[in-house]
């Protein structure tokens, strides 16, 4: 439970510092809070959207599909992990 609770939190703060990366300076805090109202309007989609299917295929195919939606999102994220890198070190 408490290593659960720290991974949550580990992937929140990663997230929001990603959110300030994207923000720009003359207007971080309209920037961060439009992301973070995004994040959470997302949240609740994606979590009606998995109640509805779980409900209705059950939840062995609710999980099937969100193994394969993680795998299918990999390469999506090395893309964006690597574009980060480049700008990081351009910035450099």
């Amino acid at each position: 439970m408490v290593a659960s609770a720290a991974v949550m939190a580990f992937g929140f703060v990663a997230l929001y510092g990603q959110f300030m990366n994207w923000s720009d300076p003359r207007q971080g805090g309209v920037d961060f809070t439009l992301f973070q109202c995004m994040d959470a309007v997302v949240s609740m989609v994606a979590g009606l959207a998995a109640g509805f299917v779980a409900e209705r295929l059950g939840y062995g195919v609710f999980f099937g599909i969100a193994f394969a939606l993680s795998l299918a999102v990999l390469p999506a994220i090395w893309r964006a992990a690597a574009i980060t890198r480049e700008e990081e070190a351009a910035l450099a």
